[in-house]
Parts: C-alpha cells; structure tokens; sequence
C-alpha cells in the first residue's frame, strides 16, 4: 500500500517535471506526464494574451499551443507553491500557485511575469502519476 505522503510527493514531482519541460521547451517530456485524453484549460487575464481562453480535449493540441506561445521566449521559469494535495480513493486533486516568468528573444522586450494558479487531477497509471486534467487561472500579469 502506497502511504499518503508518498503519493502527495509522486505528483509534485510530476508537476515539477512539468514546469520543468515548459522551461527546457522538452515537449516529449511534456507530453509524457498526460493521460492521451487530459482535458486543459487556461483562463489568462486582459494583460496576457489578450485575456483569451484556451481549452483543448487532447494534451497534443495543448502542447501544439504551449510550443507556439513560447516560441517567442528565449527562456522561462516557472515556480510552483504552496501545493495543496488531497488524496482520494483513486484520484489526487493538486491546487498550487504559479509565478512564471518568461524572456523575449527580442532584447527590447525584456521579459513578461503571469501569476495564477493551477488546479490539476491525476491519477495512477501503473507506478507513474498522470495529468487528468489540468486548469490554470491567471491573477494577473505585466
């Protein structure tokens, strides 16, 4: 039986991994961390691409959305916190904070912040933690 505290750590480390691919631009490895039927949605706020909505039924398309908004970026770091974990029968419900910060390849444009958060479902796989589903709420952004 896997303890409670070892599952809270599993999707951390997922997540983890995740923020780890957007800053590598490691797409596979992106990819990897999703169930091929994850649902993701993202709510940005009016100073981050123009406010709009995205939300895609197959983490390909999102992953397809991820590599072309980045595209402009030379880097980026993303920080995740305050990790709220409940753990349920067959499903880990993850709330945690995120501060990410991304740098232009055009030097005039030196860098943009988005603060918000996210709300994520994963579920066991074997031995690995997978993304259900995954939302990010924006706060705000310059």
């Amino acid at each position: 039986m896997t303890s409670d505290s070892s599952i809270r750590f599993a999707v951390m480390d997922v997540m983890a991994n995740y923020a780890l691919a957007a800053d590598s631009k490691d797409y596979g490895t992106m990819r990897s961390l999703f169930f091929d039927d994850a649902k993701i949605e993202m709510e940005f706020d009016d100073a981050f691409l123009q406010g709009q909505g995205v939300s895609f039924g197959d983490p390909g398309s999102f992953i397809e959305f991820v590599e072309e908004t980045a595209a402009v970026y030379r880097s980026s770091q993303h920080l995740l916190g305050n990790p709220l974990v409940s753990v349920d029968d067959e499903q880990v419900r993850l709330r945690l904070n995120l501060t990410a910060t991304a740098f232009y390849e055009d030097a005039d444009s030196a860098e943009t912040r988005l603060y918000g958060f996210y709300e994520v479902s994963l579920k066991q796989l074997g031995d690995k933690w997978k993304i259900q589903t995954l939302k990010f709420t924006s706060i705000g952004s310059k």
